[in-house]
């Protein structure tokens, strides 16, 4: 192993900022200390950089700004990060006087924001993020511009001779510079997202500020954290912390008007927090809501009075209204607009009336020059798509001009069962949440929406128990169908919609096939062409001499869908007359039956659509159509884990998704297959995902290479009263104390050091709410346990026992104790989804734990075996040296259809490589076999007895011994 550098994050006057490089990764060869805690030079000493971070106005003093200017001079590096635009819309106040404008000053470097740039619609300015681009230095060491993590930006300036490593295309304005002062180094970035991602570019930002450093030897903390103050305030308990001592007065007071205020105006009696953090951070958040009715509250001191009375009013969003939070997400109207509105709602409670129009103009004014020209946010993506605000801010406003304080009613009227009575398609949850505002206002709202520019799918003004209900979509969907002049999609969609609210079963339906209206015939037959009902196909075929088009195009697709290769040319030939979406459609069919038309009917291929590939610092690859997006991949960097804390290089693709109307048009295998051929993914070793095995997707997924890793087993039990467990002598339980967090660190560690997916536990100290307990023996720690209590319902985080004679006794007091602290937060039922370990599921049974095999499971697949082999290879040296095969020498062969790596092992090295043909041992087998014996989920002996690997020359005692040593079967954690 080289030189570990040693970083000091520096949180102390931003919480908020910063957090992803304070636990950056590969940490042996970064170590991090997240620090809350005035600075000196006898901390700084200790480290090769120092990161200074954030939007705060609380100033260093001169002893600590003299303290880094002396770290610098003598070696040391400094890695100084802002964003002006978020300061200006979150904290506010002249950015001259930010704490790290003034640090920076210190050395020549000042963060500037042109008054020319504008925002977005997140009310961020400046420069767009895809207008910035990489400045050539050896600093970069060749990487590009695509593994920046970067939003909207500042300008930077710098002392004369200052190196540009970002710049603005346009104006060339400097986003990021470098520079070397006295002996050490300065790097300043005009934005903070770098560092609040901790992104692959952090790597030789930290490794070329570190050059010239020379700490004193020895280990550093994962964490200094904040010193902290306790006060009482009208029944509150105040923790917080120094810097922000005189702002906590202040602060109460805006969370107390505006609690006052939202409580009359919507009926509540919701009381002051039990536990109030003041801390220096732009984040107000509830911190938990507990069974008993308790709650806490995180409030950040950095904003200006008008906008902590916003923060506030967002977070109360969460409080009142969380039983129906999903609705409100799902619908694309009122999540992030009822925060906007919600927030500036708290301002003019206030008395901040100017504050709040300005934002509300802001808004308007981005949305009138929204260069994309979207308005129809019923069709932009999904529920998060944060462009949707403004267009919903405006609705709802002048909703509100119309009908009064609308909130209110609405929620009176919101339905128990949102979707109750209403087909999935077309109806989405926007129409039912327009249904629902319907009733709450006594009018009739889908006209004035669709007039909006939004598209709608009227609902009757009835009640969703009624037959009167049901009968009026029926007939509305029937309209649709039997209308040429609609798009066929769209006829498609409303047959869907009455499929859905259709009990017969395939016999009656195939009753309807000889009936003489053609769509009747059409409405049974593609029905039972669904389900490859052979019975559908004759009538399918008469239905193409019909005389409208539509008709004869979905009979077409469905035949070919059913495998009729002959009718193929026809619907290449009808489609392109039709909708864009049915096109997609068509073109899927055909591709699946081999048939060349279907290249021409893929998004690549059409006019109509667009295809980007986004890589900064994430890789995104979206499908737009019409400008609107409808699919896309979302994937990240980063390291995985495997056992011993062995990091290796990894892809991690986190969203996968399709608008409702564009699925099963083979969008997200098109946008997969670019996914899994970008270079970037191509330089990782393995790649990972998230998925449910009732999902469609994961036969999607398991085509392109990954296998699945662990399916969870989801373990509950009623809190039905106070347990008792036999008590052993010597053990005691206990709450968790300050310090305490060292020994939790190092047990958690000593415990999952086996595990796959599991990285080394840092020893900082838990959130105030979070529920501990800790087994002591003997002047040592047993065991502990932790759990977060989210009203009635607990989850466990984690239990840790350790390995000792009595360490099922030790699991059951732990449980025992967290259980019974559990019930007095109000908690009735506890859950945990663990690692598939045997201690744990034996403990866990024998307290009562029924559990149940969901359908979530983890994913993994390699992406170039010798890379991942070489990534390991001291993992597998670790585990021979452990071995009897510890002297072993030869030649390992694995040979997969296209994973393909040989192991030269001598001396109790591990070399990679090519196989060789000569090869002591050989292992031949699917690529599914090899990704499942390498990553520890099924060993070689296992897959030889399922016929899934061939051994070479046998599989005898030796063979089983040494393979089982390199690829032992693991937890995954």
């Amino acid at each position: 192993m080289g030189k570990l550098i040693k970083v000091l994050v520096d949180r102390s006057r931003d919480r908020s900022c910063a957090g992803g490089i304070a636990r950056f990764e590969p940490d042996d060869v970064y170590r991090t200390t997240d620090n809350g805690r005035a600075l000196g030079r006898d901390v700084l000493k200790r480290y090769h950089v120092i990161v200074i971070s954030g939007h705060s106005q609380l100033p260093y003093s001169d002893e600590e700004a003299e303290a880094v200017v002396r770290f610098v001079e003598e070696g040391g590096g400094l890695l100084l990060a802002m964003n002006l635009g978020r300061f200006l819309r979150d904290v506010g106040g002249d950015p001259e006087g930010s704490a790290v404008n003034r640090m920076g000053g210190r050395f020549g470097v000042r963060f500037f924001l042109p008054k020319e740039v504008g925002h977005d619609h997140t009310l961020v300015r400046g420069f767009p993020e895809d207008e910035v681009e990489l400045v050539e230095h050896e600093l970069w060491r060749g990487l590009g511009i695509g593994y920046v993590y970067l939003s909207r930006c500042c300008g930077v300036e710098g002392p004369e001779g200052a190196k540009v490593l970002l710049r603005h295309k346009g104006t060339g304005t400097p986003v990021a510079l470098c520079f070397g002062f006295g002996r050490g180094r300065v790097v300043a970035v005009g934005d903070t997202k770098l560092l609040d991602e901790g992104g692959p570019a952090c790597c030789p930002l930290l490794d070329w500020l570190s050059a010239g450093a020379e700490p004193e030897d020895g280990e550093v903390p994962d964490e200094v954290p904040p010193d902290e103050a306790i006060c009482e305030r009208e029944g509150t308990t105040v923790h917080y912390v120094p810097f922000v001592e005189d702002r906590v007065d202040k602060s109460l007071e805006v969370l107390r008007k505006v609690l006052e205020e939202f409580n009359r105006s919507f009926g509540k009696d919701l009381s002051l927090p039990e536990v109030v953090e003041v801390v220096p951070s732009t984040m107000t958040e509830v911190s938990y809501v507990r069974g008993d009715g308790s709650w806490g509250v995180s409030l950040g001191a950095l904003p200006s009075e008008p906008k902590l009375a916003f923060c506030v009013g967002v977070m109360l969003y969460d409080m009142f209204f969380w039983k129906v939070r999903d609705a409100f997400i799902l619908s694309g109207l009122l999540e992030g607009t009822l925060r906007i509105y919600l927030g500036t709602k708290a301002m003019r409670a206030l008395g901040f009336d100017d504050e709040a129009e300005e934002m509300y103009g802001e808004f308007m004014k981005w949305l009138g020059e929204d260069p994309e020209g979207r308005s129809d946010f019923a069709r932009m993506g999904w529920w998060w798509d944060e462009r949707r605000i403004p267009q919903g801010v405006r609705i709802w406003r002048e909703l509100e001009e119309k009908y009064g304080h609308l909130l209110p009613k609405l929620m009176e009227e919101f339905p128990e069962d949102p979707r109750k009575g209403v087909p999935p398609v077309p109806f989405t949850e926007l129409d039912v949440m327009v249904w629902t505002m319907s009733r709450a206002v006594g009018e009739d709202l889908f006209p004035w929406f669709a007039g909006m520019g939004v598209t709608v799918h009227p609902l009757p003004p009835k009640d969703r128990d009624s037959p009167e209900f049901g009968a009026e979509v029926r007939r509305y969907l029937d309209g649709i169908f039997r209308d040429p002049r609609k798009e066929t999609s769209e006829r498609l969609e409303a047959l869907e919609g009455m499929w859905e609210m259709d009990g017969r079963k395939p016999e009656e339906l195939a009753s309807m096939l000889e009936s003489e209206d053609p769509y009747e015939v059409a409405y049974s037959a593609l029905k039972l062409a669904r389900a490859s009902d052979r019975r559908a196909r004759e009538a399918l075929r008469r239905l193409l001499k019909e005389e409208d088009e539509g008709l004869r195009a979905l009979s077409a697709l469905a035949l070919v869908r059913m495998g009729e290769r002959e009718f193929a040319s026809l619907l290449a030939g009808l489609a392109e007359g039709q909708d864009l979406r049915f096109k997609l459609d068509a073109g899927y069919a055909l591709r699946r039956v081999g048939h060349e038309g279907g290249g021409r009917l893929q998004v690549s291929a059409l006019k109509e659509a667009r295809t980007d590939v986004v890589h900064r610092g994430f890789l995104q690859v979206r499908n737009e159509v019409d400008g609107y997006l409808v699919n896309e991949v979302w994937s990240r960097f980063e390291p995985f884990h495997f056992p011993g804390n062995i990091h290796v290089s990894s892809v991690y693709v986190g969203w996968v998704g399709t608008v409702r109307q564009y699925r099963r048009k083979g969008l997200a295998r098109e946008t997969m297959g670019r996914v899994v051929d970008h270079p970037a993914v191509r330089g990782c070793s393995c790649k990972r995902l998230h998925t449910g095995t009732r999902n469609v997707a994961h036969a999607l997924y398991r085509s392109y290479g990954f296998v699945d890793l662990r399916i969870y087993t989801r373990y509950w039990k009623k809190l039905e009263g106070p347990e008792m467990v036999r008590p052993l002598e010597g053990v005691v339980v206990r709450g968790y104390a300050a310090g305490d967090e060292v020994a939790m660190a190092e047990l958690a560690n000593d415990v999952t050091s086996e595990y796959l997916g599991v990285g080394r536990s840092r020893a900082t100290k838990p959130p105030r709410h979070l529920v501990i307990r800790l087994a002591e023996g003997e002047g040592k720690l047993l065991g502990w346990a932790s759990a977060r209590v989210e009203r009635e319902r607990a989850r466990i985080e984690g239990v840790y026992v350790r390995d000792v004679d009595e360490r099922l006794g030790v699991g059951q007091v732990l449980l025992c104790a967290l259980h019974n602290e559990l019930l007095s937060a109000g908690a009735k039922e506890v859950e945990w989804w663990p690692p598939e370990d045997e201690f744990l599921e034996e403990l866990l049974q024998g307290m009562g734990y029924r559990s149940e095999r969901t359908d979530g499971v983890e994913m993994f697949g390699v992406v170039d075996l010798q890379r991942l082999l070489e990534e390991i290879s001291p993992l597998l040296e670790a585990r021979l040296e452990g071995s009897k095969y510890r002297g072993w020498t030869g030649k390992v062969a694995i040979l997969g259809e296209e994973h393909r790596a040989g192991l030269t092992i001598e001396g109790g090295k591990v070399r990679v490589g090519e196989p060789d043909e000569d090869a002591e041992v050989k292992l031949v087998g699917s690529d599914e076999a090899i990704t499942l014996l390498v990553a520890g989920r099924r060993t070689a002996f296992e897959s030889y007895l399922q016929l899934e690997l061939k051994v070479e020359p046998g599989m005898d005692r030796e063979v089983r011994g040494l393979t089982d040593a390199l690829f032992p079967k693991v937890v995954v954690g």
